[in-house]
This record gives structure tokens, sequence and C-alpha cells, in this order.
């Protein structure tokens, strides 16, 4: 479970406004982006299948009415990222790609985190590639199979 901690939000200003990152009091592991005082995303650190708005849910279960198997996702804009963690746990495998919208805002962001807790030299990095754990042990058994036969 995410620790909870009792530090102010940073804000950072971004192309549609103000935007800050709240620990949600009721929900330890939950974080909301909000963007001039209006929630715009909720992500749960510890289960990444709590959708907690309405608009989410329902993307959500669009993507659940999809044949089963691995999708290719693209989303506009990372929010909490609550949606690339949805698909990748309700379909392991699926190739998904996030275009952030306010790039040089995140890493503005993120570097006035890592500063603020004491990190030197920080990085971001926007892009992520790899694989999901399910994938990972598939690939490392298929490997393992082939090296034996």
């Amino acid at each position: 479970m995410a620790a909870q901690h009792d530090e102010p939000p940073v804000e950072i200003s971004i192309g549609a406004g103000l935007a800050r990152v709240d620990e949600d009091r009721h929900r330890p592991g939950s974080y909301t982006l909000v963007v001039d005082g209006t929630p715009q995303s909720h992500v749960d650190l510890d289960d990444p299948t709590h959708l907690a708005f309405e608009y989410v849910r329902r993307i959500g279960h669009a993507v659940d009415l999809l044949p089963e198997g691995p999708v290719t996702a693209l989303h506009l804009g990372a929010g909490a990222l609550t949606l690339p963690r949805y698909v990748e746990a309700t379909r392991p495998g699926s190739r998904q790609q996030v275009i952030e919208l306010e790039a040089d805002e995140v890493e503005t962001w993120a570097q006035h985190v890592a500063a603020t807790h004491g990190f030197t030299e920080a990085q971001h990095v926007v892009d992520v590639f790899g694989l999901c754990p399910a994938c990972t042990l598939e690939a490392r058994a298929a490997a393992d199979a082939a090296a034996a036969g």
C-alpha cells in the first residue's frame, strides 16, 4: 500500500491552467489530478482496476466490451495514467502509447517533486517501453523451453 503524506500539493502552470495532484484522504494510495480547481482524473496506485470517475468507468466499460485479449490503445493526454494502468491490468499484453499534451509542464513538475524530496540529477522519461508481468513470464517460459529443447 502506498504511504500517506501530509505535504501540500505541488502546483504547476500548464496550457490548460493550474494543475496539482492531491492525495485522496479517503482512499490511501490514491491521488486526484486537479486542473483549475476541477478534478480531472483519479488514480489508485494499489488497485489499477479502481475507476473513480464516471467518465473513466464508461471508457473502461467500452474496453471491457471488446473481444477478449490484448488491445492496441492510444491515449491522448496522460492524466493520472488511470486508463493505461486499467488496460494493462485487464488486458495483459496490450500495446499502448500515451501522448502527453503537456509534456514540458509535466517535466517541470517532476523536477520540482524530485528537488522537494532531495533527489539530485533526477530524470523524467515520458516514454515507457516493456512487457507487462504476464507477458514477461510468458517470454521467460518460452526462452527457457527453447534453451532446454
